[in-house]
């Protein structure tokens, strides 16, 4: 097997470990579970290299029309996830007094705004998608049974 890494992978990678990046310098305002639940940066660091690691085993896995619609679906949205995590991770470096008053936010109020903030931008959206293709794919060989013409144009 040839390990050939796409721009589509390769964005989706390079996003990741910048989100990670800009995170280590706003623990104290962290809000990603894995840190909140372990107090560790290294589990942070663990779990980006597993989320890695699955984008190149699916990259490299035979697939269906819709697991490669899922695929490609999923790596638009975490891309866009992380973005907004870099984004944000840039806003509160450069204004500390944010931190410093997310520090005292307690790690439940934290945890319940992260998945808040992750199911309205990445899994509502995926969902949608999901329902969208699956409705395509059943109703694009259905032949309609009566063809509407207007006369005269």
């Amino acid at each position: 097997m040839k390990w050939k890494i796409n721009w589509f992978v390769g964005s989706a990678i390079l996003f990741s470990i910048t989100d990670l990046v800009t995170a280590y310098f706003i623990l104290p305002g962290e809000s990603n579970p894995l840190f909140l639940y372990f107090n560790a940066f290294w589990v942070m660091i663990i779990g980006k290299l597993f989320f890695i690691g699955m984008l190149l085993w699916w990259n490299y896995k035979p697939r269906t029309e819709h697991n490669h619609y899922f695929f490609c679906m999923s790596i638009v949205w975490s891309c866009f996830l992380f973005c907004f995590g870099t984004i944000s991770n840039i806003y509160g470096i450069m204004n500390p007094s944010l931190i410093e008053a997310a520090a005292t936010v307690a790690p439940a109020v934290k945890t319940q705004a992260y998945f808040s903030i992750v199911s309205i931008l990445g899994v509502l959206p995926m969902l949608l998608g999901i329902v969208t293709f699956e409705v395509f794919y059943r109703t694009r060989n259905v032949k309609h049974p009566v063809e509407v013409t207007i006369h005269g144009r």
